[in-house]
C-alpha cells in the first residue's frame, strides 16, 4: 500500500504531473499504456517494528520509483523532480483506502541509491531511457487489533 501512497503523493505535484500526467504505475506498465514520460513504484521491501508487547505502529519500507523519458537527460530531470519531492519529507499524507479518505504518518523519507537504467540487449523495450532509485521510507500503519 505504501507505494500506492508514495504514488498519489508524487501525482499531487504540480511540476511532476505536469510532466508525467496520469502515468505513473505500479509494479509495471500496462503493455497498451500511452506513450510519454512516466514513473514506475515498487515496493521492494518492508519491516515492521515489535515492541515486548505487540507490533508498533513504525513500519518501513523501500519504495523503487523509476523514471522513464525518450532521453537519459529527461529521465534524469524526471528523477530530481521525484528526489526534490521525496528525500527529507516527513509529513501526513493523504490517500484512499477502500474508497474512504484516510492520512498516514511519514516520519522520514532517504533516498538510499539512484542509477541509470539500461537498454535491453534484444532492444524490445520502448522506454529505453530510465533512472530508478530506492527511497527509504519509516512511516505509521495500524496495528492488528486481535479481533
Amino acid at each position: 500500500m505504501i507505494h500506492r501512497i508514495v504514488g498519489k503523493f508524487l501525482r499531487d505535484s504540480q511540476a511532476i504531473s505536469t510532466r508525467v500526467g496520469t502515468r505513473i504505475y505500479f509494479e509495471r506498465v500496462p503493455q497498451k499504456a500511452p506513450g510519454g514520460e512516466r514513473l514506475v513504484i515498487s515496493k521492494i521491501s518492508g519491516e515492521r517494528f515489535y515492541t515486548l508487547e505487540n507490533e508498533s505502529d513504525a513500519t518501513n519500507a523501500i519504495v523503487e520509483v523509476a523514471c522513464y523519458a525518450d532521453s537519459t537527460t529527461a529521465a534524469e530531470s524526471l528523477f530530481q523532480l521525484v528526489r526534490n519531492r521525496l528525500s527529507g519529507y516527513y509529513g501526513n499524507v493523504t490517500y484512499l483506502s477502500d474508497g474512504e479518505e484516510a492520512t498516514t504518518w511519514i516520519s522520514s523519507t532517504i533516498v538510499r541509491d539512484g542509477i541509470d537504467v539500461t537498454d535491453p540487449d534484444d532492444a524490445s523495450d520502448q522506454w529505453r531511457f530510465g533512472y530508478s532509485a530506492d527511497f527509504s521510507i519509516f512511516y505509521t500503519q495500524a496495528v492488528p487489533d486481535h479481533a
